[in-house]
């Protein structure tokens, strides 16, 4: 068997000395909580460790990582001493992982991609730590906005990275921050800690993302920009909040409970957000190149199809009261045919909550809405794939909020009306007749059972 390096050697030496500092307080953890006297001695063991430690990560080093994270998560303290010792300027796990996501960085073009794998995985659970420490500590909780401005800073980097050179390098970093920072999103138990990681994303990245995409004159760097969007959007639609360290003691501050709104929320809630993206998204609707604006419908079809409520209501909708005597838990039909029709998959739980409680909508049909320059698209284009697509997202939208739109189920509705316009004045007959058939008639067919009288079209 081949002898370890010096490296190797010096490493496992250091780190089996650290853990015969650990493991006393561990045992006797209930002895030493409230305490200070160990903390220095063992926070600054744990700092020298991490930075001895090189990059790229060998085997072992990984190994010694994942059981660091687990004493870090035991011991809140161990970060909040270092930002004492720092006057919450620095925390050196997260300077190591600055060094891990740098060293990526030079190396990526390079690097053997399935050994580079297994260290961005334990960078990851570094900061998720760093996240979960934050949810249980006042003082490491106030730090986490640096740590996520520079996250998002450096997916800010990467979508530059990729617009400018195309390369699928850079798409791939892009892709792998966006990941990183949907776990991390997924973690975070405190709201106003959210919101701290919201600002981030607006101040750090999207406000600078969104104003080099509208400087983007070139095609195929424009749609490009639209495709790196989309997967932003998509890491920050994030999964159910998770606590995926059940086998590490609890904190003693008691259980940690899954925040009431999640990122996607906050982030669309913010009307400075939502206006940057409608206007982007109307200035590329209204131009006269077809590859643009099918780019940007292409676009709006990815957003709805995130399929979360908040982003497909800021864009399209508005809010309403829900129409008298319409029972939608009561129409088995409606969930049937609608949801249930041969351009959706057929999935027998798909689950169909219409809650008496849940928020209703009406189109946003105002000048400057997205909306008004769909039907600009549809009265005014020759192009049946961008027709297409425009009759798509709305059909989608409808579907996305399980019908919840009060024009829908009131009889000379404002969008039926329109669409009864294109169909008189002779446009696109076929695909307006389709889209008619798909939504409003079986809408219309459902509604009978509500009582609903509604002209013929």
């Amino acid at each position: 068997m081949q002898r370890a390096s010096d490296y190797e050697e010096a490493i496992a030496a250091r780190f089996s000395e650290l853990e015969q500092q650990i493991k006393p307080i561990v045992s006797k953890y209930y002895l030493f909580a409230g305490e200070t006297e160990w903390v220095g001695e063992i926070a600054e063991s744990v700092a020298g460790f991490l930075a001895a430690v090189q990059f790229p990560l060998d085997p072992e080093s990984i190994g010694f990582l994942e059981r660091l994270v687990e004493y870090i998560l035991v011991f809140p303290e161990l970060t909040e001493g270092w930002l004492r010792a720092s006057g919450g300027q620095t925390v050196p796990l997260a300077e190591f992982c600055r060094r891990g996501f740098e060293s990526h960085e030079a190396r990526f073009e390079t690097a053997n991609m399935r050994r580079m794998i297994p260290e961005l995985e334990v960078l990851n659970k570094c900061l998720d730590a760093l996240v979960v420490v934050g949810n249980v500590s006042d003082a490491t909780g106030q730090w986490l906005p640096t740590l996520f401005a520079e996250l998002v800073g450096m997916i800010r980097t990467e979508y530059y990275a990729s617009v400018d050179t195309l390369v699928s390098g850079s798409i791939n970093l892009f892709t792998i921050r966006c990941k990183t920072l949907c776990d991390v999103a997924n973690l975070v138990s405190r709201e106003n800690t959210l919101v701290c990681l919201k600002n981030a994303i607006l101040d750090h990245c999207l406000a600078d993302i969104l104003a080099r995409h509208r400087c983007l004159d070139d095609e195929e760097r424009k749609q490009m920009s639209y495709s790196l969007l989309v997967r932003f959007f998509s890491a920050a639609v994030s999964n159910e909040f998770r606590w995926p360290y059940s086998k590490v003691s609890e904190p003693q501050t008691g259980p940690v409970n899954p925040p009431k709104k999640r990122l996607a929320t906050i982030l669309f809630a913010d009307d400075a957000l939502v206006r940057s993206l409608v206007e982007i998204v109307r200035e590329d609707l209204g131009s006269k190149d077809d590859t643009t604006r099918l780019q940007a419908l292409f676009f709006l079809g990815s957003m709805v199809k995130l399929k979360h409520e908040s982003i497909i209501a800021s864009l399209f909708l508005a809010p309403s009261e829900k129409p008298e005597h319409i029972d939608l838990d009561n129409i088995a039909q409606w969930k049937r045919v609608f949801f249930q029709s041969d351009s959706m998959p057929k999935v027998p739980s798909m689950p169909f909550d219409m809650s008496q409680s849940l928020q209703w909508y009406d189109w946003n049909l105002a000048k400057d809405s997205i909306l008004s320059e769909l039907f600009d698209v549809l009265a005014t284009s020759k192009d049946d794939e961008a027709v297409y697509q425009a009759y798509s997202v709305l059909l989608d939208i409808s579907r996305q909020v399980h019908g919840r739109i009060s024009d829908l189920w009131v009889p000379n509705g404002k969008m039926i009306s329109l669409m009864e316009m294109l169909l008189t004045s002779g446009k696109n007959d076929k695909i307006c007749t389709d889209f008619v058939t798909e939504m409003y008639c079986i809408i219309r067919a459902c509604a009978v059972m509500e009582y609903i009288t509604y002209k013929c079209l």
